[in-house]
């Protein structure tokens, strides 16, 4: 009996642990990773208004990135690959 329970307590554990695991960073854009933001972290503003790559359209909260640290908001989902193809060109410019 006692096998039994510790044997399904570290099943638990085990499956507790592989669960919470975030899924690979891309390391595109000079060795800093880009991933989107986790639900946990939906509560934090991104630090622009307005699109990283479309400068001239407001920010969908609903697509955001994290970049260096940074939520980072984009207008549609098109933009995302652009700024990961170069992301220093679009933070120098970020409002």
């Amino acid at each position: 009996m006692k096998r039994f329970v510790l044997s399904a307590a570290l099943l638990v554990l085990i499956a507790g642990c592989s669960a919470g695991d975030p899924a690979p960073a891309n390391s595109k854009g000079g060795g800093h990773a880009i991933v989107p933001t986790s639900q946990a972290s939906t509560t934090v503003k991104p630090i622009n208004k307005y699109c990283a790559v479309e400068k001239d359209n407001e920010i969908d909260p609903a697509v955001t990135y994290l970049y260096q640290g940074k939520v980072i908001g984009f207008c549609c989902e098109d933009c995302v690959p652009k700024f990961k193809a170069n992301p220093e060109k679009y933070m120098k410019d970020l409002k």
